[in-house]
């Protein structure tokens, strides 16, 4: 028996390389901060305005609607 045939991939397992096409998915969509929030990676506060540069309109007006009092906009999950 090979080790290929030994070591075949099953559904769960994601390859390095689908991984980062995962990964710029999220990004492009502006969906970065959820995706590494739902690994339960630490999210640097830059991915946290991902979700704004990559938004659309109704999504910025969505998220001015859930500002703070303060003028903060509430962008995290």
């Amino acid at each position: 028996m090979s080790w290929w045939r030994w070591h075949e991939k099953t559904d769960l397992e994601v390859s390095p390389g689908e991984e980062l096409v995962g990964e710029c998915e999220a990004f492009l969509q502006g969906r970065f901060a959820d995706l590494l929030a739902s690994r339960g990676e630490l999210v640097a506060p830059w991915a946290w305005l991902n979700r704004i540069a990559h938004a659309e309109p109704e999504q910025l007006e969505a998220l001015a609607g859930q500002a703070h009092p303060s003028g903060h906009l509430k962008i995290f999950v």
